[in-house]
């Protein structure tokens, strides 16, 4: 299930970013829905779907023993470089707002 939540805290990172840059809360609601979407669609090529965070919604898989540890890995990895990436930006443009 470590799988699943790390997408979830995925999603909260792209939502903290995107409120950086957003000063509607539709607007960040559309933005978030609109890059899981873009991403979901890049996952239907099968040479790119490993790398992208949407791989970890394939965790079921790993629990019935038809997909082992290290297909997750690249998808880990790419997930926990975005989610840092993601949390600076966010936190730097937060910064540089006038609330």
């Amino acid at each position: 299930f470590f799988l699943i939540y790390l997408f979830g805290v995925w999603l909260i990172s792209l939502v903290i970013m995107l409120s950086g840059f957003v000063s509607s809360g539709s607007g960040v609601a559309v933005g978030t829905g609109g890059v899981f979407f873009a991403i979901y669609l890049v996952s239907m090529v099968p040479k790119l779907s490993r790398y992208l965070p949407v791989k970890l919604m394939e965790a079921q898989n790993l629990l019935q023993g038809q997909s082992e540890v290290s297909d997750f890995a690249p998808g880990i990895v790419i997930t926990l470089v975005l989610i840092v990436v993601q949390l600076i930006t966010g936190v730097i443009t937060f910064n540089k707002k006038n609330i």
